[in-house]
């Protein structure tokens, strides 16, 4: 093992790290309809919601649907005349009918499709036929009905809480202090793919917070472009815990060469995602060149992976970055969207056929995913065991599982941990 390699293990975050002692998670917080009805409630309507991108509705009378399905609800994200970004329930007033029925659209006024009553892009009810029908209606308390709305970094997040207890700001906290300054405005072209699980919402996420199932689970696709002769276990690196939130390090195995010409092609066309660019210095618009990203200098730094509670990562990379959600539908459903974001649409052939090949790469890893998600919700299901076991390399599981208890139940305080600060500070 060589001293460079020897000095970065000093990176490696297990729980004991964390102050985490030895945990497990009860099966039912993943089987229970009842539990999951109480994340829903105390969760997924109470907290923020990362939704989408500014860039998405960038003129007046620009709006976009957006469904939470553990809500059932339908919201319009509209820019109003004045500019500001607003969102409403997707309901009239008058008989509950989704006034934008399209995904997306521009329209500076939306008319319901049942009786035609008239709102504005601010949410106001503008006009009403056969008004007189309605003597005792007062249109100023009868607009659409708002949704809390706020926005960082470019993403517009939403709470559906009538009285959200804390704002976006504080609700982020220093993890959005910590990225508030990354670029991920500078890659607006997104890749999309999505897909539905037979699993919980909670087994897709854990799969992106622990790296012990990367030898076994992707031994094919993504194992050998990760892992190295050090990290065979691929330990994550300089966890950090910022309250509902966290964020890590991780390497890539810069010795991994694709030997197919296809791949190779693409490998050329993708270069800093994948190995070292040596011809490309980092720019502004580049994850790497902010000092919040591979804060332990690692040389062959592959990705952070950026974990928004509930249900929210991203990962930069040195090209661009993924977005994953996922978002419950019932206790064992769940709804992935992936977007793979880039600085622009592919104008070639040649470009065209690289991204799309990188963003088929990232669906046959997530498909290894979620097979391994729908086998452990029905593993989980036949009831043999009562609760799960998370080792010392999995803190973030462990953290997690803290996470949901403290919204569900009240139960405990939330951390906010630095500890490669710490650690450092202590030699």
């Amino acid at each position: 093992m060589d001293s460079d390699r020897e000095d970065f293990t000093q990176y490696w975050t297990n729980a004991a790290h964390l102050g985490l002692d030895e945990i497990t998670a009860p099966n039912e917080y993943y089987t229970s309809p009842e539990f999951f009805a109480l994340e829903r409630e105390r969760i997924f309507r109470k907290v923020w919601l990362l939704s989408g991108r500014v860039e998405e509705v960038p003129n007046p009378g620009d709006y976009v649907v957006r469904s939470i399905p553990a809500l059932k609800a339908s919201a319009i994200v509209i820019r109003g005349r004045d500019g500001v970004l607003r969102a409403f329930h997707n309901s009239c007033s008058h008989r509950g009918v989704k006034v934008a029925p399209a995904e997306q659209g521009c329209a500076l006024t939306l008319r319901c499709p049942y009786h035609g009553w008239l709102y504005g892009a601010d949410g106001t009810l503008r006009s009403i036929p056969a008004e007189e029908e309605f003597p005792a209606l007062d249109k100023s308390m009868n607009g659409l009905a708002p949704i809390a709305l706020d926005t960082w970094n470019g993403f517009y997040f939403l709470n559906f809480d009538k009285k959200p207890t804390a704002g976006l700001a504080d609700f982020l906290g220093g993890i959005g202090e910590l990225f508030g300054e990354l670029p991920f405005g500078h890659y607006p072209y997104q890749g999309r793919i999505s897909a539905e699980l037979k699993a919980n919402w909670k087994n897709s996420v854990n799969g992106f917070n622990e790296g012990y199932h990367v030898a076994q689970t992707h031994t094919r696709t993504l194992h050998p472009q990760i892992t190295t002769r050090e990290n065979p276990h691929f330990h994550y690196y300089d966890i950090q815990l910022f309250g509902p939130h966290f964020t890590s390090t991780n390497e890539r195995n810069f010795a991994w060469r694709p030997t197919a010409p296809t791949l190779q092609f693409v490998v050329r066309q993708m270069t800093p995602a994948a190995m070292p660019n040596h011809d490309k210095s980092p720019s502004e618009t580049d994850f790497l060149s902010h000092t919040s990203i591979n804060r332990i200098c690692m040389p062959n730094f592959g990705t952070e992976t950026i974990t928004l509670f509930p249900n929210t990562v991203l990962q930069p990379l040195a090209n661009g970055y993924l977005w994953l959600q996922f978002w419950p539908i019932e206790v064992s459903r769940t709804r992935v969207e992936i977007r793979l974001c880039l600085a622009q649409e592919p104008t070639t052939l040649r470009e065209r056929f690289a991204a799309d090949n990188t963003l088929a790469a990232v669906r046959d890893v997530m498909s290894e995913d979620f097979a391994m998600a729908q086998l452990q919700q029905e593993g989980l299901e036949t009831g043999g065991k009562e609760r799960q076991l998370y080792g010392q390399n999995e803190p973030l599981l462990r953290y997690f599982v803290q996470v949901i208890e403290h919204y569900v139940f009240g139960r405990g305080a939330l951390k906010t941990l630095a500890p490669t600060a710490r650690r450092l500070a202590a030699e």
